[in-house]
């Protein structure tokens, strides 16, 4: 997410407010879903497997 230009807050094995808020943020440039969630359209987009 960070190379992306969302930070996703620290790199800590949580996912809290800023990962959630990274992650919606990504998927309202990319035209998705917005949920703040990383499901199977999101992980597509971000070329990563679930």
């Amino acid at each position: 997410m960070k190379q992306l230009g969302f930070n996703p807050g620290p790199i800590n094995g949580e996912y809290n407010d800023l990962t959630v808020a990274a992650v919606a943020a990504f998927q309202a440039t990319k035209g998705l879903i917005v949920d703040g969630q990383v499901g199977p359209q999101t992980a597509r987009r971000l070329k990563v497997k679930l």
